[in-house]
């Protein structure tokens, strides 16, 4: 089994983003059109007023193949390969329709409501969305207290919340995960505190902080599959250290909700993009500026046309002095393939001489470079001739 220490940590991602990135983003984009569908079918805010047969699963032969809980059957089974037998369905779902149109209820159900099927089914409803709304709020305790199966808690959680939790059903694969990482989660705890360490661990690296759960996940499974482990937390602590930081910062901003969370998140990957730069280069690219304090990080494509991957891709970004930063991103000068600088007509001479310009300056590029610069050249530069 081999292990590795930080040093041989960006080798290990290279070589999954080289080899099976393209596919993690192609299951991510598949895993996002089911759930997308499933919501469009039974969006949140109508669970409570479901009715009984769109909500029971019935035998094969029984119509309701379109039901709310015949697709989380199918995304069970065909999703996270965990099969569901015919005995095990009543305990799984809580109510179902017999062969015979005889409704069962799970033994907890029959025990606390006899049958009165119609109170059974609203306790259901409730469950669920007291289960959606207190993992919205950060309330991980009600997920231990959920009377909803284990199966039914999370892949509701995977449908709803996919910013909250792992998509990952089974205790047995987060545990396998978890040791990839060289976490050691304790068995006797509420798999809910184990998505968030891995999600907290992905958070606080900045190599893979941009990625989405879905990605991250797939990268698990490949340390897994290739019997790798990631040894050693140490590279956590400086990013733990900047996140605690900007968040105490924007706290005293007494911003709410969702804004609050989105400046930090902008915030914190601002950080990440900077230190990725600046392990690259150690000066400004364009006039050889070293003093780090004044060096900035600047995008090539800009941040607010971007994806999340190209957020934080190092390749979408130039380390610059103050002035060419300036200069660059407001399309005052761009670069060509060659790397030779293009200096817009637009700008005065004299304020060339002033701002250290000449055409003669020229950079090293990267292939991903140059495809960004094509959308620099296009969509920001002052006078684009490409």
């Amino acid at each position: 089994m081999k292990t590795y220490q930080m040093q041989n940590f960006l080798s290990l991602l290279e070589k999954f983003e080289k080899e099976q990135l393209s596919k993690a983003r192609e299951k991510e984009n598949s895993d996002n059109k089911w759930r997308r569908d499933f919501i469009e079918k039974y969006p949140r805010k109508s669970i409570l007023s479901l009715q009984m047969n769109e909500y029971l699963i019935a035998p094969q032969n029984v119509s309701r193949k379109d039901s709310f809980c015949r697709r989380i059957w199918s995304i069970l089974r065909n999703v996270y390969h965990i099969e569901i037998s015919d005995k095990a369905r009543q305990e799984t779902f809580g109510i179902i329709l017999r062969k015979d149109s005889q409704l069962i209820l799970s033994d907890s159900l029959r025990l606390k409501y006899g049958s009165d099927y119609d109170s059974a089914f609203a306790h259901i409803k409730n469950e669920i969305i007291t289960l959606l709304d207190g993992v919205d709020n950060d309330d991980y305790a009600i997920v231990e207290s959920c009377e909803l199966s284990t199966d039914i808690k999370y892949v509701l959680l995977i449908i709803y919340c996919p910013e909250k939790v792992l998509p990952i059903c089974q205790g047995g694969l987060l545990c396998r995960y978890s040791e990839r990482l060289d976490l050691h989660l304790d068995d006797f705890v509420e798999m809910i505190y184990h998505h968030r360490e891995l999600i907290q661990w992905k958070n606080d690296v900045p190599e893979v902080a941009s990625w989405s759960l879905s990605v991250f996940v797939s990268f698990c499974d490949w340390l897994y599959r290739n019997n790798q482990i990631i040894m050693g937390n140490s590279f956590r602590s400086e990013n733990r250290i900047n996140v605690e930081a900007i968040t105490e910062e924007i706290n005293s901003l007494n911003l709410q909700g969702e804004s609050k969370e989105a400046i930090i998140k902008v915030r914190v990957n601002q950080g990440v993009f900077r230190n990725k730069l600046l392990k690259r280069f150690s000066y400004c690219c364009l006039c050889g500026m070293s003093n780090k304090n004044l060096l900035i990080a600047s995008h090539i494509k800009p941040w607010n046309v971007c994806d999340s991957i190209e957020k934080l891709d190092c390749d979408n970004g130039f380390l610059m002095c103050p002035n060419h930063d300036r200069l660059f991103d407001q399309g005052w000068i761009t670069f060509a393939d060659d790397g030779k600088i293009i200096i817009s007509e637009a700008l005065l001479e004299s304020d060339r001489t002033a701002l250290n310009l000449n055409d003669n300056m020229c950079i090293l590029l990267t292939d991903k470079n140059r495809e960004y610069l094509k959308y620099h050249r296009q969509h920001i530069f002052k006078n684009p001739i490409f």
